[in-house]
Order: structure tokens, then sequence, then C-alpha cells
């Protein structure tokens, strides 16, 4: 239970299970407000708190809540980017009876899930010459949702000329020869053709080389804690050997300092970027750039900087401090899990706590499930494959994660007397999916 106000005696009562959908669909979850105060509030509008989730809808829109009493409010909403499991968080803006403004901030959960075999498309141009066109390809399928395609692009950079290609398997993005001088990445928005998965947001980096060429971009501070100086000298070098003339250096969105200094050894087509962080530099995250400017050339050269300040006394955790930990361990099976040999083939005489039906019989056991969501079942005609995904509901990790556990999942729709190939996923809780076993053959009785 989460309240933003203690004085206004409302809070928001968040749900105890997942709900669960896929990239860009809209999904629904009930959140109840409650009102310990002596006077009713009418709810006046609803926010996402997060900027990758879009609020499509909030029922009832202009909802009242009598003094001492709860009401379920019903949000529908999605995310084109956040995969995994989440609390997301929504706030909800009400006015009491004497005319009090009240906000509160409640937590939907959601698990959103990518039909595509690739967890997290990118594209990942490297080092490009900015007046030069690149291409890079990437090819898009489902095991999930065999079919889908890429229809249209829907948002894109400038610098970036996008299409879908090969009936809607593979997505082209070329860089323009006015591409910007510097280090971008972004999303690229793509329409696909399945209501399970309307869009899928494809993630691209380039580091655009100009006339002028960083030593390093971006900049990076180490954790160090606040009291202590720290300073990072970027090397720049102007490709064509003309003199480099510095008209300006704008500083944007972080707390440092800068100066050009000649290179040494001196040399007129080379200048020495200062940057500097000072002690009192305020503490968490830093990121921003410094963006330079040149007498005779038309393109600005933008240098990113990020890094960050830990508190004064304040050390930073290493993730060995403690091993055996569950959170950090990966899922693997208590034994070598061989299909082969954990599959029964179902005639109708079941054991009483495996799924009812015919058809074969998945059993398996996994330990070190801290970092697992769920596992998924899927099956193919050949060893080779394609293989898809048959277990339609996500098959839920126990609670107890720390003692292990066992799973059974029956194929219901297998026909008798075919040859099939399965192997079980295991589903992380940031939504990537990791094979736990190869695929094995079976005969469906």
């Amino acid at each position: 239970m989460s309240a933003v106000s203690q004085q206004s005696q409302v809070t928001v009562e968040s749900p105890s299970a997942f709900v669960e959908t896929y990239v860009a669909r809209p999904v629904r979850q009930a959140l109840t407000l409650q009102n310990d105060s002596d006077e009713s509030v009418k709810l006046l509008g609803t926010k996402s708190a997060n900027v990758f989730v879009d609020l499509v809808a909030s029922e009832p829109p202009d909802a009242v809540i009598p003094a001492h009493s709860t009401k379920d409010i019903l949000l529908t909403f999605s995310s084109g980017l956040i995969l995994g499991a989440h609390r997301l968080p929504f706030d909800f803006f009400l006015l009491s009876d004497s005319g009090k403004q009240i906000t509160a901030r409640g937590f939907a959960r959601v698990f959103i899930e990518n039909v595509f075999d690739l967890d997290r498309p990118e594209l990942d141009f490297g080092v490009v010459k900015a007046n030069i066109p690149a291409t890079k390809l990437l090819q898009m399928s489902s095991s999930d949702v065999p079919g889908i395609r890429l229809s249209r692009v829907l948002e894109a950079p400038e610098f970036l000329g996008v299409k879908v290609i090969n009936a809607g398997t593979e997505l082209s993005a070329t860089t323009r020869a006015t591409a910007p001088w510097g280090i971008y990445d972004g999303f690229i928005k793509v329409q696909t053709t399945s209501e399970v998965q309307p869009e899928v947001w494809v993630h691209y980096k380039i580091d655009a080389r100009g006339d002028v060429v960083p030593g390093q971009n971006p900049i990076s501070f180490s954790p160090d804690n606040v009291g202590a100086e720290q300073e990072q000298s970027v090397r720049l070098i102007r490709v064509d050997g003309k003199p480099l003339k510095i008209q300006s250096t704008t500083v944007s969105g972080v707390p440092v300092a800068t100066r050009v200094d000649e290179c040494a050894p001196v040399a007129v087509d080379c200048k020495l970027l200062r940057v500097v962080l000072p002690a009192d530099t305020v503490t968490g995250l830093i990121r921003g750039q410094v963006t330079l400017k040149f007498d005779d050339l038309k393109q600005d050269l933008p240098i990113q900087v990020t890094g960050f300040r830990l508190a004064k006394g304040q050390k930073p955790k290493s993730l060995t401090d403690n091993p055996g930990s569950g959170d950090n361990a990966s899922p693997s099976a208590r034994a070598p899990l061989d299909i082969g040999k954990v599959i029964e083939h179902g005639s109708g005489s079941v054991a009483p706590a495996a799924p009812a039906g015919h058809g074969p019989l998945l059993k398996w056991s996994v330990s070190h499930e801290a970092t697992v969501y769920g596992y998924a079942v899927y099956r193919g005609d050949a060893d080779a494959g394609p293989f898809v995904r048959v277990s339609k509901e996500t098959l839920r990790t126990s609670d107890d994660d720390d003692q292990g556990s066992d799973y059974q999942w029956r194929d219901t729709s297998a026909e008798p007397g075919k040859t099939y190939w399965y192997y079980i996923a295991a589903i992380q809780n940031d939504g990537h999916k990791r094979k736990l076993s190869d695929p094995q053959k079976v005969v469906a009785k």
C-alpha cells in the first residue's frame, strides 16, 4: 500500500498479482482508492508517472469516494518499451468536499513480454562517417506468434532512412549524408500485423564521426565521493589537417566546467578539451553534454558526459559481496534436464498432480529462480525447428525460490503418433527468454 499524502488520508491499494500483456498491447488492472477521511473526495484525473507508459483510460473517470470507504479504479494502459516485471506508478488527483486538492500515488503490477525472438531488437551502427551513408538490416521472427510481420514505420529520427522490407520480415535503416556528428541512440517505432503485439520498438546506436574526431566520447566520471574534484581530457583532431578553431563550448545537463588547451606537442589541427567535475557536485546520476562550435565548420560536435557521484562516506557495493545470493544466481535445473527422460506419454492415466488430458507430459525441476518470472514450452516438428510456443499461458514460478521447484505441463494439442521436439525457456524478470534445455525428441502417444 502506498500513500503520497498522510494529511489527505487517501491511499491507494495496489493489486497483489501481476497482469500479463505484450509490448504496446493495452491491458487493464484495477487499483483501489481508500478514503479514510471524514469527507468524500472526487477523482479529477489520473496520470501515468512513467514516461514510457501511456494511460489510455481511467474508469470511472469522475468517481466519488465517500468518507471511510473504497472505490476501484480500472486503468487501461500500455507501454511500447518496457519489458519484464514492473510496479508502474500512477498519480490520482482528487478534490475533497472542503476544496482541498489531494494527490495519491498507486502502483499497477504488470509483466510485459515481447513476441519477437529478439528480446530487445537493436540496430548498432558503431562508428560511421557522418557524410557517407551506412545501412543496417534487422531480421524479425517470432516463435510466440508465427506469421507476425512488420507493416510500417511509425516513428524514426530524421537522420535515418528506415523502411520495412522482405515482406515484413526485415527492417532496413540507412544513415543520411546529413547525419549530425556525435553519439546518438533512441528508438524506431514500427507497427506490426498482429493485435497480440501491435508495435515493436527497435533501439538504435550511432557514433557519427565528422571533420573533428574526439579521442573519447562519451566522457565517463567514476563514482568518487563528494569532496574530490575530477577531470577528464578529450583530444580533438581535425581530420583534414587544417587549423582547428573552437569558437565556443556550451554545457547542458551537467555541472561541469570546461577549458580548451593546446595539445602536446602543439599542432594546428589539434586541441585538448578539459572537462572538470567540481568537488561540490551533488550526488547521483551524471548525464549531459558539452557542445563544441567551430569557426569555419557548419556542424557542432556534442560530447556526452556520464557518470555517478557517491555521497560522502558512501561505498560502491560489489556484486560479488554476496556470491551465494539468490538474486545474483542464474536459474538452473537441479539435475541435467533431458526432456527425453522427463516426458511421459500420457494415455489418460495420470498422477493426481499432473495436468489432465492426453498428450506428452513434461516435468522439470529448477533451482535458483530468484530472477525468473515463469516458463514457456516450445515445440517443433524437426530438431532444427522452426519452434513455436505451445504453452499459451506463462507457467509462473513458485513462491519459494530458495528451495527450488518442480513443474509439469501437458501438451494436449499433440497428435498421437507424431514426432515432436520440445525445449523449455525461462522467462526472466526483465523479459529476456533463456533456454533451459536443448530440443529433445518425443513421439506422442
